[in-house]
């Protein structure tokens, strides 16, 4: 899809796992939603309707790490990392390279109120939410007062 749509110059494809660190780790893999739950999260597991049929050791990658290898920042970052979400963010070293985040959260590996926490520590972010929604979204100030026409860029 990348090549047929012509992204090939602007797309980097990675066979990894995006974590807290750069190394190696378990993925437990699943058939439910057709693979879309499997996780490196072990305390995930148990939100897992169909279980796990196995696990593969896999590389990772922290997300300073790819941030590091970019000249600029992030418009957008969307995550949904099957329970991973919340140590990746509490590993991120400066938000601030992430103009807005879209992320599905899991109860089953964290709770809300400490992914929030983490992210409203940042001071860089507005945070909303909607209720009986699992997705938080978090916009960072500058890029707000940009869009609202009060900062120039």
């Amino acid at each position: 899809n990348v090549e047929r749509n012509g992204f090939s110059s602007l797309v980097a494809l990675s066979q990894v796992a995006v974590s807290s660190f750069t190394g190696r780790t378990q993925l437990w893999c699943s058939d439910f939603l057709g693979g879309g739950a499997n996780t490196i999260v072990a305390s995930h597991l148990e939100s897992i309707p169909e279980g796990v049929q196995g696990a593969v050791e896999v590389d990772t990658v922290s997300v300073d790490s790819i941030l590091s290898k970019l000249a600029g920042g992030i418009r957008l970052c969307k995550m949904d990392c099957e329970g991973a979400e919340f140590e990746i963010l509490r590993s991120l070293s400066d938000p601030s390279k992430l103009d807005s985040i879209a992320i599905e959260y899991h109860p089953g590996a964290y709770r809300l109120c400490d992914l929030i926490t983490i992210m409203t520590n940042w001071g860089t972010h507005q945070i909303s939410f909607g209720k009986g929604s699992n997705i938080v979204h978090a916009v960072r100030n500058s890029v707000l007062l940009e869009y609202a026409g009060m900062q120039s860029s």
